[in-house]
């Protein structure tokens, strides 16, 4: 995370160095052309009259008297041209913009010089017919229009390079995480500095939105980067920040993600320190509901950069947040299974895949593994009874490949681990596609099965052989044909996933025969219409949701008003 920080900070607008290169090629031009004609006209060097006494004679008055209408015709088009550039910047980003264009230091002394030059041009003309006449403002006067007019290609190039997606967002996050840095070093203004990164947090969030809206992902990209290296900035000097930065009561007055929040929820935000992930985690679930069946793969990204905080707090033991940003995740799956983008809910759980292979096993958070397996779960046997039974089928897999893992990682509950697995499948019900998605559960236990004989685990193996011992002989036979014939690791069309689901290595189709071989004939029945062990129904409302999401009367951000999780 930290090296794509630092690239996006290196992305900077062409600075003040490269302004003055623009600005002295257009000098060295000039001069060039004027020495040419010089030659020209006077015959060489030395020439008959010097360069200073040629400008300021009086005839030259005669020019410079002119030269107050050419000041305001340029000053007019440098305004003409900012005004509408801020204008198209604020419609594409936010209307924040202009109060970061106004304090940028380059953009005051641009349009401040062009204003002075106007104001001396002006003055010099009404001073040209004095008692004497005035050599050294002609000097000056002449000088300052023609900077004015070098400096303005060079500043239209800067303020284009200005307003380019990646550097307004760079300049922003600069913003909050040079707010924090100096809180961290001392402590002081705690308020005023939090304001700026409460500014920054919502700047950026607001980018997303708008992106969202005109399916701009060259903006939308860049800015959900963004707000989770403020949230890894924020994580990595937590530890250094004066209590009173966590404090959040004056937030719960005024701050549009904590106003509607119970009072509890405020005190546990101040208890928990995660205010702060809190805000931006909010800005991206409102993201992605907005952009439910319409940018899944911007939701994609937003579900990658909530695991990377998940990790970050991971890393440095902040279990507060990392139970945030989990609970954030579960809230994003929720959604999308409930209005049924299924391809976000297909990311999401990839995301959460990852999460639990490739970081909590790693740190040996068994027990957290499990909790989230057992979230897996529930929203498997919801997906399975609005009919998103791909969703189901693609969590029986994730919880294949976890359990996997785990196994290899000497995880203490592995067991608890296959229960979960074996729980998952349950009988038709009546809707269409539920057998299929049976058959691909009952796939993904196969897979394990195998994987564990492979490993000359055959107690474990045997555990899954007798789940499916009332399986019927039809189903057992396609599907073990259907993972003998298959070859192809990858899938034969272009996905987030790394490979195909129902893909057994060598070694584990291997074990094909031997464990098919344990279903005799007598064993093989037909399964009843509806199993003993079938389950009533999770949640009878939809808009009930678990007390490992967001929205719980004691959960964390629980919206005082009800809501189903739903940030905004």
């Amino acid at each position: 995370m930290k090296h794509r920080a630092e690239r996006r900070h290196r992305t900077r607008p062409p600075g003040l160095l490269l302004v003055l290169i623009g600005f002295c090629a257009l000098l060295a031009a000039s001069w060039a052309l004027y020495a040419a004609l010089w030659f020209l006209d006077f015959g060489g060097w030395p020439a008959p009259v010097g360069l200073l006494a040629l400008w300021s004679s009086p005839r030259a008055a005669e020019v410079l008297s002119g030269t107050g209408e050419v000041t305001i015709a340029v000053l007019a088009i440098a305004l003409t041209v900012v005004a509408i550039v801020v204008e198209l910047a604020s419609s594409r980003f936010t209307a924040r913009i202009a109060p970061l264009f106004i304090r940028d230091p380059l953009n005051a002394l641009a349009l401040g010089g062009f204003v002075v030059t106007v104001v001396l041009v002006l003055w010099v003309d009404m001073s040209l017919y004095g008692p004497d006449y005035p050599e050294t403002m002609v000097l000056v006067a002449t000088a300052a229009l023609s900077l004015s007019v070098l400096g303005l290609l060079p500043y239209f190039g800067y303020l284009f390079g200005f307003f380019s997606p990646g550097n307004v967002i760079g300049r922003v996050v600069r913003q909050a995480e040079r707010a924090i840095r100096k809180v961290a070093r001392s402590g002081a203004s705690v308020d005023r500095r939090r304001e700026k990164v409460i500014g920054s947090v919502e700047h950026l969030a607001d980018m997303i939105l708008i992106a969202i809206k005109q399916d701009e992902s060259a903006l939308a990209v860049p800015a959900i980067e963004a707000l989770s290296e403020v949230a890894c900035s924020g994580l990595g000097r937590k530890r250094y920040l004066p209590a009173a930065w966590f404090e959040v009561d004056s937030l719960a007055e005024t701050d549009r993600d904590f106003v509607t929040l119970d009072p509890d929820m405020v005190s546990s935000l101040t208890e928990r320190r995660t205010w702060l992930e809190a805000k931006i985690l909010r800005g991206y679930q409102t993201a992605f509901f907005r952009g439910l069946h319409g940018a899944p793969d911007l939701n994609h990204l937003i579900a990658i950069h909530t695991r990377r905080i998940a990790r970050a707090s991971l890393e440095i033991g902040d279990r507060p947040v990392l139970r945030l940003a989990l609970r954030f995740l579960n809230t994003y799956l929720s959604r999308s299974i409930t209005v049924g983008d299924v391809r976000s809910a297909h990311n999401v759980l990839a995301e959460l895949r990852w999460l639990a292979c490739e970081d909590l096993l790693e740190q040996d958070e068994f027990e957290l593994v499990k909790e989230l397996a057992d979230w897996l779960q529930h929203y498997a046997r919801v997906s399975f009874e609005l009919g998103r039974t791909f969703v189901t089928e693609a969590v029986a897999y994730d919880l294949a490949d976890t359990i996997i893992r785990a196994h290899g990682a000497g995880a203490h509950n592995h067991d608890a681990l296959l229960d979960i697995l074996l729980q998952v499948d349950r009988e038709p019900g009546g809707l269409t596609g539920q057998e299929s998605a049976l058959r691909g559960v009952r796939k993904a236990q196969v897979k394990l099965a195998t994987y564990y004989l492979s490993h000359g685990d055959t107690e474990r193996a045997r555990r899954i052989y007798e789940d499916m011992s009332c399986e019927s002989r039809e189903r057992l036979r396609t599907i073990h044909l259907e993972l003998a014939e298959l070859e192809e690791r990858e899938w034969w069309e272009i996905t987030n996933r790394d490979a195909n689901w129902d893909y057994l290595s060598k070694a584990q189709k291997e074990q094909l025969p031997a464990f098919f071989g344990w279903f005799r004939e007598e064993a093989l029945v037909e399964v009843p219409e509806r199993a003993d062990w079938f389950e009533p129904r999770l949640v009878s409302d939809l808009g009930q949701v678990s007390r490992f999401e967001l929205g719980d009367a004691r959960g964390e951000l629980h919206d005082s008003r009800g809501g189903g999780g739903d940030a905004r």
